[in-house]
């Protein structure tokens, strides 16, 4: 599991390498807003991030 936080904001990758999916949770405590991301593909899971980042979210895909 990774995790990323920034204030208010939280974004946490789980990877289930069995069932081969991806699962992207973001919290936004200040705008009480809440995302769940399933992604069946690993190669679809950094493009996920790299949206997410785009849009101001605390996202290193280094990781």
């Amino acid at each position: 599991m990774n995790e990323w936080q920034d204030g208010s904001r939280t974004v946490r990758v789980i990877r289930n390498n069995r069932a081969n999916q991806n699962f992207i949770e973001t919290l936004d405590t200040d705008r009480h807003v809440t995302m769940h991301i399933a992604n069946t593909l690993p190669e679809q899971l950094d493009l996920s991030l790299q949206a997410l980042g785009s849009l101001g979210w605390p996202v290193d895909v280094s990781q």
